[in-house]
């Protein structure tokens, strides 16, 4: 891709333009009508690109809840239960795909068991009976067999983001407990269940394709450990509920925080606005926030974005791309506000390191 930089564009072009800025070197304008960029490279050419919005991809969500004996003791289970029962009809998440698995299922050391989810993801909207049946006829047994769920979760996960590759797809575990001594001997896999299998099992599922992240809620008290599968998992700390506060808007805001976190940084590259078809050569992401405007960078993988800290992007495939992924910093100026906009801008030649 050639390399292009641009220089700032002196005059706006309406009345209604706002600066671009782009960290020194790159500038230009937004044309009132709100679709079209104005930019002069660093040869004097002009160059005029069409915008279209960028929509985050769909999240999927297949949320696995810990139903052990522990579950029981301090409200922790009828606590989950009801605040469940709570995010499954809030009309604001009825767009979100959502999947549930319990575990420990009856054989509790059967991987394939796990593979097969209680409740098949699909948009929550239309599956909300089913979820609360499902959740009303839970009761608690067993142990904590971490390490066969994540197996078969997995499995599920992965199988599913192939079959629907423009959507997110994330696992989220809400548990009271680490691996324990359930399921010692070794699965079909050739795993035991222990706290070091469950770290590798999330870690090789987020850095490799189809990556697939996992969350961790934990729900009492002492549970550091549970942050190692959540870091592995590249989600950060495990969210902590605390049992002896409100653990139902606990869990709701654990929800919330988790969907926010995990949509902010992939957008399906949407349509030109003419229909033409797409150079990606010539492919700018726009941020928008409080009356200001960034360009981007394309940094080209993710392996360059300490190139570009707070704002580069790169394709989820060089070759053949779906999606623009935002750096990891990009991604948290973006999450930190709560006005920003990302937009596709076509016909200009990508700004790039």
């Amino acid at each position: 891709m050639k390399k292009t930089k641009y220089v700032l564009l002196a005059a706006m072009v309406s009345a209604c333009s706002s600066h671009i800025t782009n960290s020194g070197d790159a500038s230009a304008n937004l044309n009132g009508d709100g679709g079209t960029v104005i930019i002069v490279d660093n040869d004097g050419d002009i160059c005029a690109s069409k915008s279209a919005q960028a929509k985050l991809a769909p999240l999927d969500i297949l949320l696995v809840l810990d139903t052990s004996y522990s579950m029981d003791y301090d409200l922790k289970w009828i606590s989950v239960e009801e605040a469940m029962e709570q995010f499954v009809v809030d009309p604001s998440f009825g767009t979100l795909g959502l999947g549930l698995q319990y575990f420990p299922l009856r054989a509790q050391c059967n991987v394939d068991d796990y593979s097969t989810p209680a409740v098949g993801i699909a948009p929550l909207s239309t599956i909300s009976s089913d979820l609360l049946t499902s959740l009303r006829s839970k009761r608690m047994s067993g142990g904590t067999p971490t390490v066969p769920m994540l197996e078969g979760t997995i499995s599920y996960a992965k199988n599913w983001a192939t079959q629907n590759p423009d959507h997110k797809v994330v696992i989220v575990i809400a548990t009271d407990g680490t691996p324990d001594d359930s399921c010692i001997v070794q699965t079909d896999a050739g795993l035991t269940n222990s706290l070091d299998n469950a770290v590798q099992l999330v870690a090789d599922s987020n850095n490799n394709d189809p990556k697939i992240s996992t969350f961790v809620i934990g729900v009492g008290a002492n549970l550091s450990a549970l942050g190692q599968i959540a870091m592995a998992g590249g989600t950060g700390n495990a969210l902590l509920v605390d049992t002896t506060q409100n653990v139902e808007q606990e869990f709701t805001d654990a929800i919330h925080t988790i969907r926010k976190t995990a949509l902010a940084c992939e957008y399906p590259i949407p349509a030109t606005p003419d229909g033409s078809p797409l150079d990606y050569g010539k492919v700018n992401v726009l941020y928008s926030y409080d009356n200001q405007q960034d360009l981007f960078r394309y940094v080209g993988n993710v392996g360059n974005c300490s190139f570009a800290s707070d704002h580069g992007w790169y394709y989820d495939d060089a070759d053949m791309p779906t999606k623009v992924i935002l750096c990891d910093q990009t991604c948290d100026r973006v999450q930190s506000s709560d006005n920003g906009e990302i937009d596709v801008q076509f016909g200009c030649p990508s700004l790039i390191l």
